[in-house]
């Protein structure tokens, strides 16, 4: 017995095929040729008048800046919605995670009193030490312009 393994091709496959080449890829291939023919076109006429280029420059950070608006309003949205979502089911958490919740906020009260006895003195000298290089500038009148701080 000898069989084929050659696969069949339906004439949905070959339509799909040359239908690809004139439906598809032309018609992108010529936006794209559009597109980079009208960017062209708005180079050389951009270079003849100035006021042209503000004009473009305002009209483009508006269309910069107006998905990022969008998205943020969506990303703001989301949050809003996983804070209240959040909020409700730690109020129908079993025990064992409240307990769990205490233990962590006990951690991080703990972090956060370290981290503040660590940063006190530090802060502390700092804050004295500019305290001082100002008294001595204003006594001895090293800088003429209060502006001149840096």
């Amino acid at each position: 017995m000898n069989f084929s393994n050659q696969p069949t091709v339906r004439s949905a496959e070959k339509n799909h095929k040359k239908e690809l080449l004139w439906q598809i890829l032309i018609p992108v291939f010529l936006c794209i040729l559009v597109a980079i023919g009208i960017g062209v076109l708005t180079i050389f006429t951009s270079l003849n008048d100035p006021a042209l280029n503000q004009k473009w420059a305002q009209i483009s950070l508006i269309f910069l800046i107006l998905p990022l608006l969008v998205l943020g309003l969506i990303l703001l949205i989301v949050i809003i919605f996983t804070n209240r979502i959040i909020t409700k089911t730690h109020r129908a958490l079993p025990p064992q995670f409240i307990k769990l919740d205490h233990l962590v906020n006990s951690i991080k009260g703990f972090t956060g009193t370290s981290i503040d006895k660590i940063t006190t003195p530090l802060i502390t000298y700092q804050s004295t030490k500019a305290g001082i290089v100002r008294l001595v500038e204003l006594a001895f009148h090293l800088r003429s312009n209060p502006k001149d701080r840096i």
